[in-house]
């Protein structure tokens, strides 16, 4: 006689009910971790910001003494500089210029790196290499390159007969010398990213 055995049932292990509270608990556990942090970051970037604010309410002759109370007058002022608008619109070029070229030409080496970093792996370091000199002996560097008198960029140019301009001196080419010099530091970066 042949016996036929059912085979032993198997029970599933008992799932944890999971409360309403703890499903809460879980999710504010990560928040309250890093309110410390975010607490003290915040006080840190806050309380310049709030006393050059009440410093801007305030007239101080030379040496800070016997402050008069303004109010609104000194920001009224600064609006109404023609100065104020021209350093705004300077910087607004250097952010807005260094900003599309720096993160064009990364998208642009980032991919080509990409695509050669299987034959070429020492292109890794060659396109760190400017991450790694500080700002500012990447500003003693260019300020070397540029001169208009020495400089090895208008030395360069004088062996083909060519006159290179002021660099440096020329506003308009200032401000491209500092932009060229801002996104060769950040590429690296940017390439990172």
């Amino acid at each position: 006689m042949t016996v036929t055995r059912e085979p032993p049932k198997q029970t599933e292990p008992k799932k944890r009910e999971i409360t309403g509270a703890q499903i809460g608990q879980k999710a504010i556990t990560p928040y309250l971790f890093s309110f410390p942090a975010i607490l003290a970051v915040s006080a840190i970037l806050a309380f310049p910001v709030l006393y050059g604010i009440w410093q801007s309410l305030y007239r101080a002759p030379e040496l800070g003494l016997d402050e008069e109370f303004v109010g609104a007058q000194n920001n009224i002022d600064m609006f109404q500089d023609p100065g104020f608008w021209n350093a705004m619109s300077r910087t607004g070029l250097f952010v807005g210029g260094s900003l599309v070229v720096g993160t064009a030409l990364g998208l642009f080496f980032a991919f080509a790196l990409f695509r050669a970093i299987g034959r070429l792996r020492f292109m890794r370091a060659v396109t760190l290499a400017p991450y790694l000199i500080s700002n500012v002996a990447a500003a003693v560097m260019f300020r070397i390159l540029f001169q208009s008198d020495i400089g090895l960029i208008n030395s360069f140019l004088g062996w083909f007969g060519l006159d290179g301009p002021s660099w440096l001196s020329d506003t308009t080419w200032a401000m491209a010398v500092v932009i060229f010099t801002q996104v060769w530091t950040d590429i690296p970066l940017t390439i990172l990213l």
